[in-house]
């Protein structure tokens, strides 16, 4: 459900896509953690992600993103594309964090 979500869970710019775009993933969290713990249609859904140890999916999303940026983060790929499009864009690309140091 979450595939790829430290890409795709973050803007440009770094901050976290907008509440809405979480409105149907939120749905079937929902009914799925029920289905999981057999809890009744009134149960909190705090109570529920609690007994099933299950993150909001707005505090996963943003974890797994900063593992990932601290994961690739110097990490020589990442050098390597950073070369190549400062050399076809002649400008800096957008990044999240610091961008990789250059080792000429």
């Amino acid at each position: 459900m979450l595939y790829g979500a430290q890409i795709w869970g973050l803007k440009l710019n770094g901050k976290p896509i907008a509440k809405s775009s979480l409105t149907l993933l939120d749905k079937l969290q929902n009914q799925y953690l029920r289905r999981i713990t057999g809890a009744y249609k009134r149960t909190l859904r705090a109570a529920m992600e609690r007994e099933a140890v299950v993150l909001l999916l707005d505090v996963y999303i943003d974890t797994t993103a900063i593992q990932r940026a601290a994961t690739v983060q110097g990490h020589l790929v990442e050098k390597d594309i950073y070369r190549v499009l400062e050399r076809i864009r002649g400008v800096r690309p957008l990044w999240r964090g610091n961008a990789p140091k250059h080792t000429s």
